[in-house]
């Protein structure tokens, strides 16, 4: 793992793991949250310096291939530019949920390559069932996570030794000296919230602030403000 600590000024870049039947919003939710973030000008530091992103996404698969979300394939595609075998280090890895999640826990490349990247790696990131794909790798044993509220049976079968809890909306398990670890989410629109606390923890309030205006999102940033707690299967905690 990459341990240097970037300032909060530095571009970032993170690879995003596609494979079939991804589901949308968990992948470009966090995208275009991290498209939106800018170093803020010097002359008037409320607003972005549109020459100056803060993030380089990186789509990566398995293969280079057209990975579509759905399960008839009949959404937008996305082309994965890497393989997990030619991904450059990144800063950090992503991963999103969707129905491909199900067939993907037996996907062997699929988890290799999941496991070899996070590994090294500074930060980790789950959207929704993204995190029963890295459960199923180990990374997260002895770890605390939160994933769908709706597949959570499912979900926690797939990493029996992970510390799930439920809620909050996201689970932040970043070293905020080191800037190391990974952080995880709940169920689809989850994911957009967790983008943007990963982008307050890196870049600071301003460019957090900046970024939900330009997205014109309503974040409230508070991780145990989660609205749909009530379907939590298990006591809230």
């Amino acid at each position: 793992m990459n341990a240097s600590r970037k300032s909060s000024c530095s571009e970032r870049t993170v690879a995003v793991v596609f494979f079939p039947d991804f589901a949308p919003l968990d992948a470009y939710g966090p995208i275009q949250a991290f498209n939106l973030a800018f170093k803020p000008l010097d002359s008037a530091p409320e607003k972005p310096d549109m020459e100056s992103p803060l993030y380089k996404i990186i789509p990566v698969g398995v293969d280079t291939t057209v990975y579509t979300c759905g399960p008839t394939g009949a959404a937008p595609g996305t082309q994965a530019t890497n393989t997990i075998e030619t991904l450059p280090p990144v800063d950090i890895l992503l991963i999103p949920g969707g129905g491909g999640t199900r067939p993907g826990v037996n996907d062997t490349a699929l988890l290799d390559g999941i496991d070899k990247i996070a590994r090294n790696t500074p930060i980790v990131a789950t959207v929704c069932t993204g995190s029963a794909l890295l459960a199923k790798t180990g990374y997260l044993n002895g770890k605390k996570a939160t994933t769908n509220k709706t597949a959570w049976k499912w979900v926690i079968q797939q990493g029996p030794e992970v510390d799930w809890v439920c809620p909050p909306r996201w689970v932040d398990c970043i070293d905020p000296d080191s800037l190391t670890g990974w952080i995880t989410s709940g169920g689809v629109s989850a994911g957009t919230d967790m983008a943007l606390g990963l982008i307050q923890k890196l870049n600071g309030d301003q460019v957090v602030s900046t970024t939900q205006r330009q997205m014109e999102y309503n974040w409230s940033g508070d991780s145990q403000d989660d609205h749909f707690a009530c379907l939590c299967p298990k006591p809230v905690v």
